[in-house]
């Protein structure tokens, strides 16, 4: 550069100083990023890229101790001064050290060769490694912290360890025990009318045994099976068992299409019936959707087998008690359901006794309440009880064959006493079907001649009044009524011979009776006489 006198000349002077560069790694050989690189004593200072790298530029001349750092690393420092000149560059690699874990992995009884073991660093990045022959595994470089280790086989599950703590420039030991994969059974468990939920498939295996469910779709599976050859069974409450036999199982395979179909089991219902002290007998229970029916018997226990599965009512009943039905009982398939009742007793009561005319007792008579369900007969004493009748006024109606029908009207049967009737049945010789012979509904053959007999007179009352009034003549002479009074006349003539017979019966019978005094005999004969007398002057009229 020429200067001349008096001028004055500027320029720039660049100053070329030192440089220090290298690469940082682990103590496995893996990069280390993000490591703090620095010259000590001074300001000069640099990281670590993605590669590992590290350069520090324009150092003046000097001697330097180099240092690199990393968390949960060992830091390392130069051992010697590192002497930097102008325009040279003086290259520096760092082994930073971790932590190192290691260990044993086996399957219980052999130690394990190529497994592959996991460790997950907090940055992303994983640490692997493989076991030997002899089962051991080791990584190094781990920076220290808390981690997991997963490790992993063909024909074996994976193992998840976690809470290992790694420190840096120290070893930890993790020994673990792989479970083998074993085999799986699949299939499906269906019944005539679609797939069976809930049913339990099983085989017994050398340790126990191994079980699974049916799900909605009836689909089962059964897992960690060891290898070897079954019979797998299928049952469910409610269905007849099934198995297959000789089903084999490899392992680390599903054996699928084990499938079964299971036949259903009816149900039945019992139970027993009392008054809450007492049991009831003949005592009907009913289920009213399907009309499945029986009786209680004298300990007042039933039982109704055969039903299908379903949702229904059952109800029980007895003349003189409350029905009482329940409602939503669910039968389930093969369950034998126990289901009792109460029965409340209804307090009503007729009583009495049924009589013939002479006050003989009449056994067997029928007692009933016309248009209910309640009836009852007769004793030997001629006594009946209708009990437990629902309080109301009712027609009480009495029958036996030979005698007339007597039905008794206004029969107000209450909760508060007992209600006494007694009926005396008029002798018929009808041989009893004059339960059925009447004229007019709900009166006796005797009832029905007095209406009508009635009706009669009064028909002919208003036609005699009519005629008078047309025909100036007075209807009881004209011809009709003179024959009416013919056919009258003769009826009183076969009507008297016939009084005279009985008399004569009579006579004759009270002659064989020897105990019999005269004066008896006598008030007989003018009885007879004065008789007589009334009908000779009832003819004369």
């Amino acid at each position: 550069m020429h200067i001349r006198a008096g001028q004055t000349v500027y320029t720039d002077v660049i100053l070329t100083g030192g440089s220090v560069c290298g690469s940082i790694r682990d103590d496995a050989g893996r990069v280390v990023s993000d490591a703090t690189v620095e010259l000590l004593g001074t300001m000069y200072a640099a990281e670590s890229n993605s590669s590992g790298n590290y350069s520090i530029d324009g150092v003046a001349e000097g001697d330097y101790y180099v240092r690199a750092s990393h968390a949960g690393y060992i830091t390392s420092t130069s051992e010697t001064a590192i002497h930097l000149s102008p325009g040279e560059a003086v290259f520096h690699n760092f082994t930073l050290r971790g932590g190192t874990l290691t260990g044993i992995i086996d399957n219980g009884t052999a130690l394990l060769r190529g497994v592959n073991v996991t460790v997950i660093l907090t940055t992303g990045v994983n640490l692997t490694a493989e076991t030997d022959d002899n089962g051991r595994y080791i990584i190094k470089g781990i920076p220290g912290g808390v981690y997991a280790m997963i490790t992993g086989l063909a024909g074996y599950h994976n193992s998840t360890i976690g809470g290992i703590v790694i420190t840096a420039g120290e070893t930890t030991t993790q020994d673990v025990t792989m479970e083998e994969l074993q085999g799986e059974i699949s299939g499906c468990v269906r019944s005539s009318t679609g797939p069976i939920e809930g049913a339990r498939i099983w085989v017994n295996i050398p340790d126990g045994i191994k079980f699974s469910y049916t799900g909605a779709d009836g689909n089962y599976t059964i897992k960690d099976v060891p290898a070897g050859i079954y019979n797998v069974t299928a049952e469910k409450s409610g269905y007849y068992s099934d198995y297959v036999p000789n089903v084999m199982v490899v392992r680390g395979e599903t054996t699928s299409n084990i499938n079964f179909t299971l036949e259903g089991k009816l149900s039945s219902l019992g139970g027993v019936v009392s008054n809450g002290t007492y049991p009831i007998v003949g005592v009907n229970i009913e289920i009213l959707e399907l009309k499945y029916s029986a009786y209680t018997d004298p300990y007042g226990t039933y039982k109704i087998e055969n039903i299908p599965p379903g949702t229904y009512t059952v109800i029980a009943t007895k003349q003189g008690y409350r029905a009482n039905a329940t409602y939503g009982v669910v039968i389930s398939m093969g369950e034998t359901l126990e289901l009792n009742f109460t029965l409340e007793e209804i307090p009503g009561i007729v009583w009495g006794y049924v009589k013939d005319t002479t006050g003989e007792a009449i056994v067997q008579a029928t007692v009933e309440i016309s248009g209910e369900s309640y009836s009852t007969t007769t004793d030997i004493n001629g006594y009946y009880k209708l009990a437990g009748v629902a309080p109301g006024v009712y027609v009480l109606t009495v029958y036996r064959s030979g005698y007339e029908t007597s039905v008794i009207s206004g029969v107000n049967i209450t909760t508060e006493y007992e209600n006494h009737v007694d009926v005396t049945l008029n002798p018929t010789g009808n041989n009893g079907n004059d339960k059925n012979w009447t004229i007019i509904p709900g009166m006796d053959m005797v009832h029905s001649f007095m209406v009508i007999g009635l009706i009669i007179v009064l028909g002919l009352m208003f036609i005699s009044i009519i005629y008078t009034h047309r025909y100036g003549k007075k209807f009881a002479d004209t011809r009709f009524m003179n024959m009416l009074k013919q056919l009258a006349e003769e009826g009183n003539e076969e009507e008297e011979k016939e009084d005279e017979n009985r008399e004569d019966s009579s006579e004759q019978k009270k002659s064989d009776e020897g105990g019999k005094s005269g004066d008896e005999r006598g008030d007989g004969e003018e009885k007879t006489a004065a008789k007589t007398l009334k009908k000779k002057k009832l003819k004369k009229r």
